[in-house]
């Protein structure tokens, strides 16, 4: 099976073990998948698969950035799905690659930021705000970040934003002690 077939009949396994085994078709490899139309991006994949340090080395050597823009069947970027997985390794490393990944929002528009205080990931939700996320930003139904929080009982994220409320509403929590 080639890496094109094995991609199309969402083979994953097979092309994560082929790109871990091959450094010398490594670079080759991501090219080819990442010019795919797939309803799973690579780099998706390998943070859904747990594969950081092979998803960090992709998104090292993909020559043009946009592709990191590329969506799941879901609408979600690699920056959703790290922050869904709690996988700030790769979070940082697509950041640093392309910045506007923050702002992108999904089919549900909610960006990386919702998708961390949905999940509790308190270090990713922190990351994604001192880097300029907009912590006001909407899902389709209203839902701000923080009803996301509450809604899926995520009280460390709260309790976190109470304590660092200046960087989010910009003016001192009124319940600080």
């Amino acid at each position: 099976m080639n890496i094109e077939q094995a991609a199309r009949e969402d083979h994953w396994e097979n092309i994560v073990s082929l790109m871990e085994s091959s450094v010398v078709a490594f670079e080759k490899m991501v090219h080819h998948i990442c010019t795919l139309s797939l309803e799973d991006p690579l780099v998706n994949v390998l943070i859904a698969f747990k594969k950081t340090s092979l998803a960090v080395d992709v998104v090292g050597v993909i020559e043009d950035t946009k592709v990191l823009e590329k969506e799941n069947f879901k609408g979600d970027t690699a920056l959703h799905v790290a922050a869904s997985m709690e996988n700030i390794t790769v979070a940082r490393a697509l950041l640093d690659r392309n910045p506007k990944l923050i702002f992108k929002t999904n089919s549900f528009n909610e960006t990386p930021l919702h998708k961390a205080a949905l999940n509790g990931h308190s270090d990713i939700f922190w990351e994604l705000v001192v880097r300029g996320s907009d912590v006001l930003a909407r899902r389709k139904d209203g839902t701000t970040i923080l009803h996301c929080a509450v809604i899926e009982n995520q009280f460390g994220i709260l309790l976190a934003t109470h304590k660092k409320s200046t960087l989010l509403i910009g003016f001192p929590s009124f319940l600080q002690t």
